[in-house]
């Protein structure tokens, strides 16, 4: 299984042509490359890639915006390389969940989703009531989805089954925790007939060999009926490898269990007793935060300019470098500046994960991030910069065509009209008072959000003035 599509991409760029090291299809010594073998294995359903965002972000930090774009930018690639369609979404490390996921993910074509983490408390409570399967609601609109969350996050079910630190392979022993550990899952989720145990853990494999020898040695042995609790009768075990759409799927298709609803955030995360919050990713690395809010700005401006520069353009029969229409913006050109947008969003999206808008990434890997968020910005003022020439000296614009404005050289601080709003509100709140230059933004609705702007003055004034409130509320 593979979750961040972001990796799989750079993997399959240094690696997938490459002759594979591993005889996984049984090719009776025919050479493969790591990209024909991952092709095959993806046809035979032995290997699943979930998710399909670019990257694996965090749910509380990342905007809507930055969400619905992650699924798009990672959707747009599985789809031309793999004509994949996914329909379970892997949550397993985020650092916490907001109620709005379940929205995002059903809007995006997806029927269940795996989660890993929330407080340590609210996950005591439901494993004492068989409640960690459910229909997770996000109030909007009705929407809610097949949910199953992790007892174990996603830890093996014992030490030794980590293959990279402990040698032995002991059949018998690890049937025996395998046993213990089901029987043990059975109480605490619903579905009770069938349940999912993760192998693997952060930073693991090393050894793949040896742990894959080991497990498929440790399947076959389960199903031969040499050792207790597993085989093929009424009270026996049976064990088996599955992808997680085929074990989500067979939960779907069991009516007998009918799931709770669960409502609200699973948020702000909290590990373990005594309370150990992990509210510092909010603040943690200002720099970083700053530069991905500014970047995602930037890029989506350039996705709205290039939009509005392609509806000048016209079609052209050939890439002969001729303007078309008047309009310097041809074929060759607009190829380019896809190609440009495109990569902009990708590293607008890597500065999503989990790892990297939360702050808690290394100095080394902070520096990588914060190199990729000033190559997004770059291209896409280029982009900006070339469609803006373009459209201002098309023959459409000339003939009255299209109401345009140029807004100047400092277009990289064009603001949305919801970015606005929130600083508009942010000054009332804290000085009573609000100025926002108009040439910062050229919607239309930039006039309507400052007459709420107002009216929110005015509600703070009347609060001041009649003293509604105590101090410290």
């Amino acid at each position: 299984m593979w979750g961040d599509t972001a990796y799989l991409e750079l993997w399959l760029e240094d690696e997938g042509h490459k002759i594979s090291e591993v005889d996984a299809l049984e090719t009776d010594g025919k050479k493969v490359t790591w990209r024909e073998m991952l092709d095959e294995i993806i046809k035979r359903k032995q290997f699943e890639l979930t998710g399909f965002s670019y990257s694996s972000m965090d749910e509380f930090l990342t905007s809507l915006y930055g969400q619905y774009q992650d699924f798009d930018v990672g959707r747009e690639y599985l789809a031309k390389e793999f004509k994949s369609k996914a329909k379970v979404a892997w949550y397993v490390d985020n650092f916490g969940h907001k109620h709005t996921t379940p929205y995002v993910l059903k809007t995006n074509g997806f029927q269940s989703m795996v989660l890993g983490r929330m407080s340590y408390r609210q996950l005591q409570k439901m494993k004492a009531n068989s409640g960690l399967q459910f229909m997770w609601d996000s109030g909007i609109n009705n929407t809610e989805i097949y949910t199953h969350f992790l007892s174990n996050q996603y830890e093996w079910p014992s030490w030794k089954f980590d293959f990279d630190r402990h040698d032995s392979c002991n059949i018998g022993e690890l049937l025996g925790i395998l046993a213990r550990f089901a029987n043990k899952q059975v109480g605490i989720y619903p579905h009770k007939k069938q349940i999912l145990i993760i192998m693997g853990d952060d930073f693991r494999f090393v050894k793949a060999e040896k742990a894959f020898n080991c497990l498929d040695t440790l399947v076959r042995a389960a199903g031969s009926g040499k050792y207790r609790n597993w085989g093929q009768g009424k009270k026996q075990l049976e064990l088996r490898y599955s992808t997680i759409s085929e074990y989500m799927q067979s939960l779907q298709e069991d009516k007998s269990v009918q799931l709770g609803s669960v409502k609200g955030d699973f948020g702000p995360y909290n590990d373990r007793r005594p309370e150990n919050y992990w509210t510092g990713i909010y603040s943690t690395r200002p720099a970083l935060k700053y530069s991905i809010r500014y970047t995602e700005r930037l890029v989506k401006q350039a996705e709205s300019v290039f939009a509005l520069a392609k509806l000048f353009a016209r079609k052209s029969v050939s890439n002969s470098g001729e303007n078309l229409d008047g309009i310097a913006l041809n074929s060759t050109v607009i190829t380019l500046l896809e190609g440009k947008l495109t990569d902009s969003q990708k590293q607008l999206s890597l500065g999503y994960h989990h790892d990297s808008i939360t702050g808690v990434c290394t100095a080394q890997t902070y520096k990588n991030y914060m190199s990729r968020l000033q190559e997004a910005n770059k291209k896409a003022r280029e982009i900006i910069s070339t469609c803006m020439r373009a459209v201002l000296n098309s023959k459409e614009a000339a003939k009255g065509g299209g109401d345009i404005e140029y807004v100047g050289p400092s277009i990289g601080t064009v603001y949305g009209a919801e970015s606005v709003e929130d600083e508009v509100e942010t000054q009332i709140e804290q000085h009573g008072s609000a100025y926002i230059d108009s040439t910062r933004c050229n919607n239309d609705k930039f006039y309507s959000r400052i007459d709420s702007a107002i009216e929110l003055q005015d509600i703070f004034a009347v609060q001041k003035d009649t003293g509604t409130g105590t101090e410290g509320e």
